[in-house]
């Protein structure tokens, strides 16, 4: 999810987008980069505030006779990922809406917005699902396309509520649909006591998420400032409401 992130701020040129159809007075275009953006912070400060979260349950774990004692309140939790899930919705529909504005004026734009078919969008689309459904993705560099998953380990942490008679075999077949390759599924929850703290210790040591988000913010900053210097704020104002108007 973060390295999808960080790939759309390397790979499309907003900058260049921006001075494009500033110079043909294009408005929306102008509105929807200053949405990208904003929706690009939110999933920051959700993803931070989740990693705090877990940095803390790792921290205070400890192990009471036959009790894992793991700070994590799944409800409020699973109320941030469903909103991260949204996040990600967003992002992915103003990029699609975006590209119908451009795509005939910047063909760099849609060569690379094309490649993102190849097997971007199915991996963003896979991990609002699992978002929905209160689990964390805890893989990030997974090959493209993303179908050829044969010999990967899908990993995620869930973080909400297990419902009385959930059957969790059965559940972890269906968390990636669509795969015709085997593939290994790590679904651990905080009742798992060490397994989940095994998961989570990984997670952190091995995927880097801290590291990745610093990168993300930076490249968000520097997005930020870049817009600032090629769009007046009533570039943005004067479509803005418009666009959220027709998305309701």
């Amino acid at each position: 999810m973060l390295s999808f992130l960080q790939w759309v701020f390397d790979k499309i040129d907003f900058v260049q987008i921006a001075e494009l159809q500033r110079g043909r007075n294009n408005r929306k275009a102008a509105a929807r980069l200053h949405l990208i953006l904003v929706t690009a912070y939110d999933i920051i400060d959700v993803q931070e505030t989740l990693l705090d979260i877990l940095a803390v349950a790792l921290q205070d774990y400890r192990k009471e006779g036959d009790r894992h004692i793991i700070s994590v309140n799944a409800h409020w939790t699973a109320n941030m990922l469903r909103r991260q899930a949204d996040n990600l919705e967003k992002m992915s529909q103003l990029l699609r809406d975006l590209y119908l504005e451009v795509r005939l004026l910047d063909p760099a734009f849609e060569t690379t917005y094309r490649a993102m078919f190849a097997g971007k969008f199915g991996i963003l689309f896979d991990a609002q699902t699992l978002l929905w459904q209160a689990r964390l993705p805890i893989h990030e560099d997974h090959p493209v396309p993303w179908m050829d998953g044969e010999g990967l380990v899908y990993r995620t942490l869930w973080l909400g509520p297990i419902e009385p008679g959930t059957d969790r075999e059965e559940e972890r077949k269906y968390l990636h649909p669509g795969l015709a390759t085997e593939k290994e599924i790590i679904d651990v929850h905080a009742s798992d006591g060490a397994a989940f703290m095994v998961e989570l210790e990984r997670y952190f040591e091995v995927e880097k998420p801290l590291e990745r988000l610093a990168a993300l913010k930076a490249s968000a900053e520097s997005y930020k400032l870049a817009l600032g210097e090629h769009l007046s704020l009533a570039d943005v104002l004067a479509e803005i409401g418009n666009l959220k108007r027709n998305r309701k």
